[in-house]
């Protein structure tokens, strides 16, 4: 019992040494933001550029530089590897990018679709009781194949219709309250938030309905 003590603290304190080194932060293009330690840039295949950086976890990873917006170091300096290229469907300028990603981020870490979830839930619980599989039949002739169809138009009509409004955003982010590409890549997050939140509500919804109307039915 006390090895096992023993081999638990040096793990945690193997963990904190590596985060300590980890100073330096990715930034992606896609809004995550990621302490790393040392990094370089390879060729990859190709001759495509690949960024590869040791994580806090001490394992070495690699990522494709073109999803890389900028790398913060250790003294604060930016070093930025976006660049405007529409032949790479990179329209938007160094600082429209920035307010960009800086919108996704806060989305990452500050939007919260609960009620996504929880309709989604409802509705794949309710579509699960509309088969053959028990006695409370509302629709004769149901397959238990359909049942996914109602969660899935859930979550599509959610990302599509449902948006944070931008109030609330700027309620929330007052220094970006009139920056449109803030406002742009938060909603963009936000849309996909809702849609997965949605078919993951929708997914255990329809197992603990089906497993209910088993039990039901039996």
């Amino acid at each position: 019992m006390k090895t096992l003590k023993i081999i638990i603290i040096l793990l945690l304190l193997n963990s904190l040494f590596i985060i300590s080194k980890a100073q330096n932060t990715l930034w992606l293009l896609n809004g995550k933001k990621i302490a790393i330690g040392d990094y370089q840039i390879n060729k990859g295949y190709e001759d495509e550029e690949i960024l590869t950086y040791l994580c806090f976890k001490g394992k070495t990873k690699e990522i494709e530089l073109e999803s890389v917006f900028m790398i913060i170091n250790r003294e604060g300096r930016e070093n930025i590897f976006y660049k405007q290229d529409s032949l790479l469907e990179n329209y938007f300028t160094i600082e429209q990018m920035q307010s960009y990603v800086s919108g996704e981020n806060s989305a990452i870490n500050n939007y919260k679709p609960w009620w996504s979830t929880t309709t989604g839930f409802v509705i794949g619980a309710g579509s699960s009781f509309l088969t053959p599989l028990n006695k409370l039949i509302f629709i004769n002739n149901f397959n238990i194949y359909y049942a996914p169809v109602f969660p899935i138009a859930y979550s599509i009509g959610s990302g599509i219709c449902k948006r944070p409004s931008t109030l609330k955003i700027s309620i929330e982010n007052p220094k970006y309250a009139d920056d449109i590409y803030f406002m742009m890549g938060y909603k963009s997050v936000a849309k996909q938030k809702r849609v997965k939140n949605s078919l993951i509500g929708g997914g255990l919804g329809i197992m603990v309905g089906i497993i209910t109307a088993i039990i039901i039915s039996n």
